[in-house]
């Protein structure tokens, strides 16, 4: 279990709502860390903005994570962004859900970028194209990528 004794003391984790394809992230996270967690509301605009919200909230539900009109409300910028996507490889790049939400957020993110795979979803090369965003950190449910350096768990 990840706590508030590792790298989330302190975070405001930015976190999406995951597809039937994509690894559920909270799965090993304990529910009392010290991290805030801001969910990830897609405009209509291509632009995304991060809302915080209760954990424990969270981890009630299932797929189809969705903010109410009041959570809409407060936003805040996270400094760690978790990211999915359909294919990646070791290096840090990804190929996205297709619409370039995340790229195009990423593009002004300063923060810790971390993308989360299942081991089957790597590949040779996604063809990345001039607006596509790499990842500092790939993390599957196998190994810890860290711009194609391998860090075993």
């Amino acid at each position: 279990k990840l706590n508030s004794e590792t790298f989330l003391d302190g975070v405001k984790l930015g976190v999406y709502s995951p597809l039937k394809f994509e690894p559920v992230w909270w799965h090993g996270f304990d529910e009392d860390s010290v991290a805030s967690y801001l969910l990830v509301h897609m405009h209509k605009s291509i632009n995304l903005s991060y809302h915080p919200v209760d954990f424990k909230l969270l981890t009630a539900g299932s797929y189809g994570l969705e903010l109410s009109e009041r959570e809409i409300q407060v936003s805040d910028e996270p400094n760690v962004i978790l990211v999915p996507g359909l294919a990646f490889t070791q290096e840090g790049e990804r190929l996205g859900r297709g619409k370039a939400y995340f790229d195009t957020y990423l593009k002004n993110f300063k923060g810790i970028r971390v993308g989360l795979f299942f081991s089957f979803q790597e590949v040779a090369n996604v063809y990345n194209e001039e607006h596509d965003e790499e990842l500092d950190y790939i993390v599957t449910e196998k190994n810890i990528f860290n711009k194609g350096k391998i860090n075993d768990n």
